[in-house]
């Protein structure tokens, strides 16, 4: 069925290296990172993706996306001239900084995914972004555990006003149809 096929398509995400150049050769003048944390039972079934309803007062207001913003002039500062792998570094501590002021922490196991670099090895899914497609915003998939999530709550700052889980299928199809 199509919902298993969407289901399919997120547990490879996660499992499958997923890196695209990130050198300053192209024309992407704005960057982005963010993190997509994906809940599954303990069957594996039903990924659930965390999303966060932006603010009135947000640059997209009253829509739903992933926690991340744009790279800093610090984080981009440093990365003219860089690798690939250090540039992907960069967007990766970029994600993190912007999930931790949007959301506080994050849930324990994907806190350990983070910390022990799973989700850095994945690499990052590259999208692009803005009314011109000029600004890459680079995807960190990670890991979540169920039934940890269903007790877990975010600390949102004020960018955002709530926050949900979603069945991935819902959201891929919902992405899919150019709906938010």
């Amino acid at each position: 069925s199509h919902r298993h096929r969407q289901r399919a398509k997120v547990v490879m995400a996660l499992n499958e290296p997923m890196a695209e150049s990130l050198s300053h050769s192209d024309s992407s003048k704005k960057r982005g990172a963010g993190l997509l944390l994906v809940s599954f039972s303990l069957q594996g079934l039903h990924p659930r993706i965390l999303l966060l309803l932006r603010s009135a007062t947000s640059g997209h207001p009253f829509t739903w996306g992933l926690p991340g913003g744009n790279l800093d002039e610090a984080d981009d500062a440093g990365d003219h001239g860089r690798s690939s792998s250090s540039s992907l570094s960069v967007s990766f501590a970029a994600a993190l900084r912007e999930t931790k002021e949007e959301i506080g922490a994050v849930p324990p196991s994907a806190a350990t995914e983070l910390a022990n670099g799973t989700a850095l090895a994945r690499g990052g899914m590259v999208t692009h972004r803005g009314k011109r497609l000029q600004k890459k915003y680079v995807v960190f998939a990670v890991k979540c555990d169920d039934e940890e999530t269903s007790k877990w709550t975010p600390t949102l700052n004020d960018e955002h006003t709530a926050f949900g889980w979603f069945d991935a299928a819902d959201v891929a199809q919902a992405a899919n149809n150019g709906t938010e």
